[in-house]
């Protein structure tokens, strides 16, 4: 079995009120998208061809220990840490974008339960965060966790970044369906992530 880790950009931006199904019609923003729904088609094209059993996840913001320091939960602790401002993608009006973030626990215990389940053609999956957040509230818990104020500014998303979604959202009710509970729930990953980095801000924030 081939396990194809995709991502939730490949749909484009989210409607309000709307979260992607899998094999909905792909509308990727960048070329990083671009490519990631070109290796989709790569693997629906191997396990048609080839039979190649092929699993395609989506999945959106990870988070967890040990994350890289320039992704946005690490990097929101470190300048809170610092008495620095957070920059928060938005929009002109000041809008914060928001995301669904999972724990990386919760995305390899869920990975674990779809491989389980036995395949032997194409299948996809939604492997989505329990909650939708928006990036300037996400940033707020972070403060409340490491218990100091927050100095945060929205700056225009597509000025910033060119191409960058202000909304993903991915509906993950066909892994619920098939029988899985996430181990670990949204303010217990945060938690859990924040106060380690803190812990370890001297080897992973430098």
């Amino acid at each position: 079995m081939f396990v194809n880790f995709s991502t939730d950009e490949v749909y484009g931006p989210a409607p309000d009120n709307k979260s992607f199904k899998e094999f909905e019609w792909h509308r990727p923003s960048n070329p990083y998208a671009a490519s990631k729904s070109s290796q989709e088609a790569l693997g629906i094209a191997y396990s048609n061809t080839y039979k190649v059993p092929v699993i395609t996840t989506h999945t959106m913001n990870i988070i967890g220990e040990r994350q890289n320091k320039e992704k946005f939960v690490p990097l929101c602790i470190a300048r809170i840490l610092a008495g620095e401002v957070v920059t928060i993608h938005g929009t002109k009006e000041g809008k914060s974008g928001s995301r669904m973030y999972i724990h990386a626990r919760n995305l390899s215990d869920a990975l674990l339960h779809i491989i389980n389940l036995g395949y032997h053609g194409y299948d996809e999956w939604n492997i989505a965060g329990l909650q939708e957040i928006s990036n300037l509230d996400m940033a707020h818990r972070i403060a409340v966790i490491v218990d100091m104020p927050l100095k945060a500014e929205i700056v225009d998303f597509h000025s910033s970044r060119p191409g960058h979604d202000l909304r993903y959202a991915l509906d993950s009710s066909k892994l619920l369906a098939s029988g899985y509970t996430y181990p670990m729930s949204f303010d217990e990953a945060l938690i859990r992530t924040v106060l380690w980095t803190v812990r370890h801000k001297d080897q992973w924030l430098v």
